[in-house]
């Protein structure tokens, strides 16, 4: 793994383990187009658009659910899930 997925986490995050499943995403290039993505072990994309490739970062964002926000997912509790 490329240290740049996990050198300085940005917090709030989760870091991800890959485990070669499928993937549905939409994906915003930095020459200002977007593709979309359905596909299994999408570890590097490249954009159709510009040819510029991207290895797929162990990291993603989080962001704080507020008390009166309405969320009805389902919420892991970190004690439940070990």
């Amino acid at each position: 793994m490329k240290d740049w997925a996990v050198r300085d986490l940005p917090k709030p995050s989760a870091f991800i383990q890959w485990k070669g499943t499928d993937v549905c995403m939409d994906c915003y290039c930095l020459c200002g187009e977007s593709f979309h993505i359905d596909a299994e072990f999408a570890y590097a994309v490249t954009c159709p658009h510009c040819n510029r490739r991207y290895e797929m970062s162990a990291v993603i964002e989080m962001r704080e659910i507020y008390d009166d926000e309405v969320w009805d997912g389902c919420i892991i509790d970190a004690e439940d899930a070990k």
